[in-house]
């Protein structure tokens, strides 16, 4: 999870948020394990084009 945050960072040259949620939007894709419950709930909304901020708050 942590390269969620590194990789669109460093290829940002800051923490631009929208690229991190994107980033863990593909990670969620590929099925991992370690999820958890709330994180897909929010991940699903921000794939459907809502906002990371309008997905937070609405779980």
């Amino acid at each position: 999870m942590i390269l969620c945050i590194v990789h669109p960072t460093v290829a940002c040259g800051r923490l631009e948020p929208v690229e991190i949620a994107q980033s863990f939007v593909s990670w969620l894709a590929i099925g991992p394990k370690d999820a958890g419950k709330t994180l897909p709930l929010v991940l699903n909304l921000v794939a459907q084009t809502i906002t990371w901020e309008e997905a937070e708050r609405s779980i």
